[in-house]
């Protein structure tokens, strides 16, 4: 065969093949796209994006007034009737109930009976005087043990050194004996100083008395001379004054010549007179001066003389007193020689310590159980005082209670408005503080209160306005969490306005709806589902193979963040734009393929 039909041949066998090929390429194709596609789950999808969500919330709740007075028991008592019935419009201070209040009054008056006599018994137990605490023997015992230990223990100490100390006190009685012969010595000395000392003082207090005199004598004399110059100074003055008064002037009738010159030689004498008791003055003072220097110089003499002798005594009564110390000393030498001498052995001291010891240990211990015993004592009868005074508050209140419920006959409303319960009928036994009737002023406005979830008040704000049945008007007047379910409830308190409603007997619907709100990935409710994992949706995932396009749904987890009546606000990784499965025709698996609804395209 030539290589031309070898080549026609070859050719031939490849367009065989390719169309085998592509044939079944086709068909794979036709039945990969209809009857295969026909077996896959067929879904609707919606591409993610973003909306403006506006939902609405229903609820409903009890009417309340907003004031609302519980009327309670006073005390136990029975009800004998009830004036009231429910809803009844009452005024402040109208009888709701009757109470029946028995004639015997035996359990009052065995009441106040026992607090009498509590009372005067615990009068009697206040009265009696406290029992005896004094401790003084016992801490004088203690006192003294230390001591006689103290004591015990020199001794032992003495009598290690018995014979130290023997030798040693001696040296100091012959040293101490000495020295008290040298300071009578010394006091003798100075005795015969001191009566030297005091012959000079007494020369020169002879010499000081007599300058003394002679001071006192130019004084005199001194005090006589003045008194002349004062004298004789009137005298001038008066003559001074006689020649002013008479008459110079020659052509005066009354003038004479005899008389001035008398005047004139008159004060001339005078003058004279004065000179002569100045200059006397004069000389009296310089031997008054004089005196007085002699005398400060005897003074001064004296006041030495004094000092000295004064220097003599202190220094004597030094002595003296060293001397009585001296022997003092002395005295307890001797006396601790003595002791010394008379020291017993170290044995016997060490078994003297030792009984001193324990005498101090049974001292402490009787003295410490004796103080203990005492608080127990007196904890004991502080415990029984405090009982009988609760005993006896406790009387105290048992007669007050039942004179408050013999004394009360009737139950009376406390404020106006309608009796919107009655807990009581005919022959009700009631206890302390059980409500009797509630009543709600209808003048103060009502309100309700009512669970919503946290999401839907997320939206809600103080002051929302509120749609409620039978109302005029309605807001939300405050949230609070609901005790219940603090993390995922509200509660609403809604202040209504209204005419034709009963607090306790109304129960009032309400829509509140909330305000709207744009979010960026919005799909509809029915595609969010949710597991044990939590809320999820599904997106489909476009795949290219050689048979054409697989759709694969692709479970993402969200969060829902919001939500409306048709439609949630949603967050979660890779969902923005995405295409979300919003229906299927039967559930589907993470991972499947399925095929889009008729019409669809992705």
């Amino acid at each position: 065969m030539s290589d031309t039909s070898k080549k026609k041949n070859k050719k031939k066998v490849i367009i065989k093949v390719l169309v085998i090929f592509l044939v079944a390429m086709g068909l794979l194709t036709f039945f990969s796209n209809t009857i295969m596609n026909m077996t896959l789950t067929q879904v609707s999808t919606q591409q993610v994006y973003g909306a403006t969500l506006s939902s609405i919330s229903r609820s409903s709740g009890m009417v309340h007034a907003n004031v609302e007075q519980q009327v309670k028991a006073p005390s136990d008592l029975k009800i004998a009737g009830v004036n009231v019935y429910l809803y009844q419009e009452v005024e402040a201070g109208d009888v709701l109930a009757v109470l029946d209040v028995p004639e015997e009054r035996t359990d009052l008056e065995e009441a106040r009976k026992a607090l009498e006599e509590a009372e005067k018994q615990m009068e009697y137990d206040n009265r009696k005087p406290s029992e005896n605490s004094d401790f003084y023997d016992m801490e004088m015992a203690v006192y003294d043990a230390r001591k006689a230990v103290d004591e015990a223990k020199k001794n032992l100490e003495n009598a290690k050194n018995k014979d130290t100390l023997i030798a040693q006190t001696k040296s100091d009685i012959s040293t101490l004996e000495g020295q008290i012969t040298s300071l009578k010595k010394e006091s003798e000395v100075l005795s015969n100083k001191q009566e030297e000392a005091e012959g000079q003082r007494s020369m020169a207090y002879e010499n000081l008395a007599m300058y003394q005199e002679t001071y006192d004598a130019a004084n005199a004399t001194l005090s006589s001379a003045t008194a002349q110059r004062d004298q004789a100074q009137s005298a001038l003055d008066t003559a001074n004054a006689n020649l002013a008064a008479c008459i110079s002037d020659p052509a005066d009738p009354n003038f004479s010549q005899e008389t001035l010159d008398a005047c004139n030689q008159a004060v001339v004498d005078a003058q004279e007179v004065l000179n002569t008791a100045s200059s006397e003055v004069e000389s009296a003072q310089s031997e008054v001066d004089a005196a007085k220097k002699d005398l400060d110089s005897a003074q001064a003499a004296y006041d030495s003389a004094d000092a000295t002798v004064a220097s003599y005594i202190s220094q004597i009564t030094d002595k003296e007193n060293a001397v009585a110390a001296k022997e003092t000393e002395l005295q307890n030498k001797q006396t601790d020689l003595e002791g010394y001498e008379g020291l017993p052995t170290t044995a016997d001291a060490e078994r003297t310590l030792k009984d001193a010891q324990h005498t101090l240990t049974a001292s402490e211990k009787s003295l410490n159980d004796a103080r203990i015993n005492a608080g127990i004592s007196s904890d004991q009868e502080k415990d029984a005082k405090d009982e009988k005074e609760k005993e006896l508050e406790k009387l105290r209140d048992q007669v007050k209670k039942l004179e408050e419920q013999y004394g009360v006959t009737e139950v009376v409303a406390p404020i106006s408005g309608s009796v919107i319960a009655i807990n009581v009928d005919r022959n009700s036994q009631c206890m302390k503080d059980d409500v009797l009737f509630v009543i709600a002023d209808m003048n103060s406005g009502f309100y309700m209160e009512c669970p919503v979830s946290k999401n839907e008040a997320a939206n809600m704000y103080i002051g929302c306005e509120v749609k409620a049945d039978y109302c005029d008007s309605a807001y939300v007047e405050s949230m609070r969490p609901d005790p219940m379910d603090p993390m995922n409830s509200v509660i609403l308190r809604v202040a209504l306005e209204a005419q034709y409603i009963q607090p306790g007997a109304s129960t009032i619907s309400c829509t509140i709806a909330t305000s709207n709100r744009s979010y960026e990935n919005v799909v509809p409710k029915g595609a969010v589902q949710e597991d044990s994992e939590g809320k999820f949706i599904y997106i489909l995932v476009t795949k290219n193979s050689p048979l054409g396009e697989r759709y694969i749904a692709k479970k993402v987890p969200v969060k829902v963040i919001a939500e409306d009546a048709t439609s949630c606000a949603i967050e979660g990784a890779g969902v923005s734009f995405a295409y979300c499965i919003i229906r299927t025709e039967k559930p589907i698996q993470n991972g499947e393929q399925v095929r889009l609804a008729q019409g669809e395209a992705n």
